[in-house]
């Protein structure tokens, strides 16, 4: 008999989505279904324009185009991971993003497509497949069925 979790796996830069499986023998397997990268303008950040002075100061914000970026990508994350969803019949998913892009998607889900989910602080966007297989949050979400 065999388990399984769908987890997605994101921040600013991308996702992946993966799907977890414990085996007979109940260790963890991780699948990797599917992942989308941020094609947004680069995360470079830029120095506010000094045509923006007033009296010596400048009114421009550092972050905001960085908000804006981040904003639009969890919308795009948002919607790829609920047409996913629908597609492959995912009734429960747990999602692991930084903190502050955790954030941003939480605004981005629709009502219907936050019922599915639950969320967990957690930058795993990088770990290979087989690090996950043996990450505590993973070997977790098999072995209390958080999801």
């Amino acid at each position: 008999m065999t388990t399984q979790q769908w987890v997605l796996l994101c921040d600013e830069k991308g996702g992946r989505l993966v799907c977890v499986e414990r085996t007979v023998s109940g260790h963890a397997h991780v699948t990797e279904r599917d992942q989308l990268s941020n094609t947004w303008e680069s995360h470079q950040h830029t120095r506010p324009s000094p045509l923006g002075e007033k009296d010596g100061h400048t009114n421009a914000s550092w972050g905001h185009g960085d908000e804006m970026q981040r904003k639009r990508f969890a919308k795009e994350i948002s919607v790829w991971m609920e047409q996913l969803a629908d597609e492959s019949s995912i009734d429960r998913l747990a999602v692991f993003a930084p903190p502050k892009f955790l954030g941003v998607l939480r605004d981005a889900w629709s009502p219907r497509f936050a019922i599915r989910v639950n969320d967990f602080h957690g930058e795993l966007t990088g770990l290979s497949t087989g690090d996950l297989e043996h990450h505590p949050s993973i070997v977790r979400l098999l072995s209390k069925s958080v999801i």
